[in-house]
């Protein structure tokens, strides 16, 4: 399994997005931040209160009252009710990887399926390849930032820091070692993948 390594123009269109979160995060209401194309795949963005999770991908484009406009192309919805200060940038970009990964549709298929059978836990997130790549990815803006800095160690560390944000410690604690080597390697890919563009 690889991991999606996110460009510099996915991070800088993240930091944008993300801003224009931040100025909208105490919201009543659903609100449409932007549309772009992300490595040419047409991407709306929303905050939203009318789901759960902090985070949530769809494929199609939406209208931010959920109305379906065309089926090719993603809808990311934030949840501004539930995203703690410093976790936007995280939680923006474990949904854009989604975006980015050929995988996501798979799974998005099987949870959708499994909703509709009433068999749907979080103990089948904890399978899908999409999670498992997502959960590493989405570090990607704090692994850039510790390289650059100097401050990276290594895979362990990190995901100790990242622990502190919930739905990070409770997949890593629920995932197999298999899946946790995984996931070490991704960052310790996206770390790499930063050096050598540090180094040039």
């Amino acid at each position: 399994m690889y991991p999606i390594v996110l460009s510099d123009s996915i991070l800088e269109q993240a930091c944008k997005w993300c801003d224009e979160c931040c100025n909208h995060s105490c919201a009543k209401v659903p609100i449409k931040i932007g549309e772009e194309f992300l490595s040419n795949t047409k991407t709306l963005l929303y905050i939203s209160q009318n789901f759960e999770a902090k985070g949530k991908t769809i494929c199609g484009l939406y209208t931010v009252d959920g109305n379906l406009l065309d089926k090719d192309g993603y809808t990311i919805f934030l949840n501004n009710l539930n995203i703690r200060q410093g976790e936007w940038m995280p939680t923006l970009l474990h949904e854009i990887t989604h975006v980015l990964d050929p995988d996501f549709p798979a799974d998005l298929s099987k949870t959708d399926e499994l909703s509709k059978k009433g068999l749907l836990e979080s103990y089948y997130y904890f399978k899908w390849p999409s999670e498992l790549k997502a959960f590493a990815s989405m570090w990607t803006f704090h692994i850039k930032d510790d390289v650059l800095k100097g401050k990276y160690k290594n895979p362990s560390v990190s995901i100790a820091e990242y622990k502190i944000m919930p739905e990070f410690k409770i997949y890593y604690d629920n995932i197999s070692e298999e899946y946790r080597d995984i996931l070490k390697s991704h960052i310790s890919q996206i770390a790499d993948f930063w050096n050598s563009k540090n180094l040039l």
